[in-house]
Order: structure tokens, then C-alpha cells, then sequence
């Protein structure tokens, strides 16, 4: 699911402010947990949420982002669905999207570029597609030398 350009731009927003909230870790190679969740609902179902950056040895420059999530659905007899996004942040590109997702796991975007900002979104939905709880994270891969 993709979200409409308003949804976008409160997305980038809020990017921006967590950005501002903790710039200092972000230029990291390490892996990352997810902020304060942002719930719609009494439920929080989004359990965990983080990402590790993994160089890719064939291509200079380019980078896998892996992105480890765990969600429990809020009503288990209508579970809803999850939606796993990356968006380069400097333009709100699109450059990775899985939904519906599974419920947990890991998942891979892949060729994304090193030195660029990336907001990774992740978004939970009930069963009448109602926003439940989404969480967003701001990224980027910086090479170091020794």
C-alpha cells in the first residue's frame, strides 16, 4: 500500500523531528531500534522494529538493508495486515515496499545506496484496513576508515 502525498509528507515530518531527536546515533554501521511507537489505538502491536546495514562486496557504494520486525496482531481473529516501506528521504522516493508483509520477520532491500538518508516505515492495519500503529526510523550507512 502506498501512502497518498499528505500521508507522505506527515511521514517525512515526523522523520524529520525524530531525526532532529537523535541525530547523533544515526550515522552508525550498527544496528538501529525503532523510536516511540506512533498508536492510533489502545494496542500496540508493533513488538520490535530495527534494521543493520550489511556492504555489499560486489558493487562499491551500495548497501543491503536488513530490517528485522516482530508484530502481534491487536485481534487475532482478524488480524489486519503490515506494511514494510523505504523511502529515500531527501526525495520521498519509493525504493522499497513489502505489503502485505508477514506478520514477523526480516526482510531485505536491497542496492540502496551508502551516504543517503532513508526513512523506513513500518505500518500495521486491522481487518477494515484502519491504521493501528505505524513507527518510522531514519537511516543512512556511513564507510568509515580505519
Amino acid at each position: 500500500m502506498k501512502y497518498p502525498h499528505s500521508a507522505r509528507a506527515r511521514i517525512a515530518t515526523a522523520s524529520a523531528m525524530v531525526a532532529a531527536i537523535s541525530m547523533a546515533g544515526i550515522a552508525t554501521t550498527g544496528a538501529k531500534d525503532a523510536p516511540a511507537p506512533s498508536t492510533v489505538s489502545q494496542c500496540s502491536p508493533i513488538k520490535s522494529f530495527s534494521y543493520k546495514f550489511t556492504p555489499r562486496t560486489t558493487d562499491a557504494g551500495l548497501v543491503v538493508m536488513n530490517i528485522d520486525y516482530s508484530v502481534s496482531p491487536c485481534d487475532k481473529k482478524a488480524p489486519g495486515s503490515v506494511s514494510l516501506q523505504v523511502f529515500e528521504k531527501d526525495t520521498n522516493a519509493l525504493v522499497f515496499e513489502l505489503s502485505p508483509a508477514p506478520f514477523s520477520g526480516k526482510s531485505k532491500a536491497l542496492d540502496l545506496k551508502a551516504r543517503t538518508f532513508y526513512t523506513i516505515v513500518i505500518s500495521v492495519y486491522d481487518a477494515n484496513n484502519k491504521l493501528v500503529e505505524s513507527r518510522s526510523m531514519d537511516a543512512i550507512f556511513v564507510v568509515t576508515s580505519v
